[in-house]
């Protein structure tokens, strides 16, 4: 089954539903969803609604309550992961999840690492104002919604080697003096702002592509603004080290 990580939204959406069956003002934790689903009494709070869709509503209920309880996370149970994520208390999140979600860690200010190997798309907003953010690790990661990263204010630099796509505003306001794209083909900018505000904006700051792609994203729509920032990968360091094909060359 696909893991995606959610946010309040999803958990609130579920307590409203519980809340209207049983007819109480109770609030639940993750953990405890699941049994106060299965507490509900055929008929919800005593309408005349069908049984065949009242019990469909319910296993609807408990199925994504469930899925959401799956997601795994390295550093203690999952309900207390979720728990943390609700409260912004989360430090750091590792996970096999499939997608972030929109929100998912939405203003987690105490958040400093992320490692979501498996991740393909991170939804809009997903890390917006995560302020004290600073190392991510989303390899598999092939869209970054809008405002996806905007306001990390630690974020210095992110290595992106599948993504296909940045949408509007993506990194705008955040530190990000690196950005790694390292995919054959030529990312897809939805909007200039993407970048703004950002020391790459400021000219002191670099984007790393394929050698044989810098001149296509020196023109390329939106990527054009930033045409003075291209570098390729090979002349990517880090701390002074050289990375990436130079050095493997005997120079």
């Amino acid at each position: 089954m696909s893991k995606v990580l959610v946010n309040e939204t999803s958990l609130t959406a579920i307590g409203d539903a519980i809340r209207s069956k049983n007819g109480t003002e109770n609030k639940y934790k993750p953990s405890e969803m699941a049994a106060a689903i299965g507490a509900i009494p055929v008929g919800g709070n005593g309408g005349s609604e069908d049984l065949e869709a009242v019990l469909t509503e319910q296993e609807e209920l408990i199925a994504e309550l469930s899925s959401i309880l799956e997601n795994k996370a390295s550093g203690g149970d999952n309900a207390d992961i979720l728990n943390a994520i609700i409260e912004r208390t989360l430090a750091e999140i590792s996970s096999n999840a499939t997608a972030v979600g929109s929100y998912a860690f939405y203003d987690c200010k105490q958040l400093t690492k992320v490692n979501l190997p498996l991740a393909t798309s991170i939804g809009s907003y997903g890390f917006y104002t995560c302020t004290n953010l600073v190392t991510v690790i989303i390899p598999s990661a092939m869209s970054i919604g809008s405002c996806a990263f905007g306001i990390c204010h630690d974020l210095a630099e992110i290595d992106l080697p599948s993504v296909t796509s940045i949408a509007h505003g993506a990194f705008s306001y955040s530190a990000l003096t690196a950005l790694i794209l390292r995919s054959e083909s030529m990312a897809v900018l939805d909007a200039v702002n993407a970048l703004n505000d950002t020391p790459i904006a400021d000219g002191q700051g670099y984007i790393y592509v394929p050698s044989a792609l810098v001149d296509t994203y020196k023109v390329g729509t939106n990527w054009a603004t930033y045409a003075d920032q291209f570098r390729a990968l090979e002349d990517y360091t880090v701390d002074g080290t050289i990375t990436g094909e130079l050095d493997k060359r005997k120079i």
